[in-house]
């Protein structure tokens, strides 16, 4: 065996910023949403449903007063955030001009096409320095390594954050996200049977790493970060999973499904988006320096 039996490799801490009640809650409005969306249901290369979902709920209870989106695809994602945020002011990031969607608010900042810097050169600007910074959320979608950008947003002083792409060590991942990092021990590489490599930028850079980086790495996660959380993904794809998982190993790592049907969703929606879910998390950070943060930045 890889010695990891019954160990629980979910992982979260701090104050989790919703309940699976109040997630059902959102559905309907969510639905209805969906419904107005440009595309319809299927953002391919960007995030599908489930990740859909948990940025539209994460950002009505976050309230933000400014979102940076780092990786935005097409516009979809801004198009949702959007919908879920209709005063918040909007800044996107991203190599590519968005084909989809352009917001339309006349504070909406773009990073596109030959303006686009990525967001560490951003961090030295007199914009990005001006932003309350305790009510602003980042939502990284950009396929960067999660330690390093958590690393980055806490230094500049921002506190919450969303990462779309909190890969599990394996084929699929494309970055040391948070997830990886998590856990402490490499019990999680581990039960997948994959090696202690971390890999960046899209997954074109990648490098071995030890155990004792994997701790200290995990020890740094604990100290910046007051709250960690998965979002649940909506439908069990245990069996299903597009990661090549194990059943067992990948409910271990996995919440409970929020839903046990299709319902309110189509069998169509739900067949075309149950498997693409890499627990989404919400992170928000510690202070560098006193002053604690409040559960909201509403």
């Amino acid at each position: 065996g890889d010695g990891t039996a019954g160990v629980d490799m979910g992982c979260g801490f701090g104050v989790p910023p919703l309940t699976v009640d109040e997630i059902q809650a959102e559905l309907p409005a969510f639905v209805e949403v969906q419904n107005r969306h440009p595309k319809g249901m299927l953002n391919q290369g960007g995030s599908m449903l489930p990740h859909q979902l948990a940025l539209f709920c994460l950002v009505r209870r976050l309230k933000p007063k400014h979102i940076i989106e780092s990786g935005a695809h097409e516009g979809l994602g801004t198009w949702l955030l959007r919908q879920a945020a209709p005063d918040a002011q909007i800044t996107v990031v991203s190599p590519n001009q968005p084909r989809s969607y352009i917001d339309q608010k006349p504070d909406s900042v773009y990073y596109v096409g030959r303006k686009f810097k990525d967001f560490s050169k951003l961090l030295e600007t007199q914009r990005f320095t001006d932003l309350d910074k305790a009510r602003t959320l980042i939502f990284f979608d950009d396929h960067q390594s999660g330690l390093r950008r958590m690393r980055m947003a806490r230094n500049a002083g921002f506190t919450h954050l969303i990462f779309d792409d909190n890969y599990v060590p394996g084929a699929t991942s494309d970055n040391l996200a948070l997830k990886q990092v998590c856990n402490a021990n490499g019990t999680l590489h581990a039960m997948l049977g994959e090696p202690l490599l971390a890999k960046d930028d899209f997954g074109g850079r990648s490098k071995p790493f030890t155990k004792r980086d994997l701790q200290a790495w995990h020890n740094e996660l604990k100290t910046s970060v007051q709250t960690y959380w998965e979002f649940p993904p909506l439908w069990d794809v245990a069996t299903c999973n597009m990661h090549s998982i194990r059943p067992a190993d990948y409910t271990r790592l996995t919440k409970p499904p929020i839903l046990r049907v299709s319902a309110p969703f189509t069998e169509e929606q739900r067949s075309a988006a149950e498997k693409k879910y890499v627990w989404i998390n919400y992170v928000q950070l510690t202070p560098l320096s006193g002053g604690g943060g409040g559960k909201t930045v509403g």
